[in-house]
């Protein structure tokens, strides 16, 4: 058995639950979007025939904007092709990230 869940630097609530009831049960986690859809990816402003049309993604990102903005500008600038990340770059990577409800299918 495997769960498929989003996972990324802005929507991490399945750590809250979901990831510890999986390894209690021996599941798999097979997570999806771990660039945020291209959040993560490339400037806030800067829009692409997807950010224009795909409409599940403006649903999935649109409940904690300011906080998601500052997620992905701690990653523009700690981005690199250096795998081994710092204590400090790792805790600023995730310092910003901001709870969100439930949503989804």
């Amino acid at each position: 058995m495997s769960m498929q869940s989003q996972y990324n630097l802005i929507s991490r609530e399945e750590e809250r639950e979901m990831t510890l009831l999986a390894a209690d049960a021996s599941s798999g986690l097979t997570p999806w979007s771990p660039f945020a859809r291209g959040k993560l990816t490339r400037d806030w402003i800067q829009t692409t025939a997807r950010t224009e049309t795909d409409l599940v993604s403006q649903a999935l990102y649109a409940q904690a904007e300011d906080g998601d903005r500052a997620v992905a500008a701690v990653v523009a600038d700690v981005a690199s092709l250096d795998l081994d990340l710092s204590a400090d770059e790792r805790a600023r990577l995730e310092g910003r990230y901001v709870p969100r409800l439930r949503e989804g299918f």
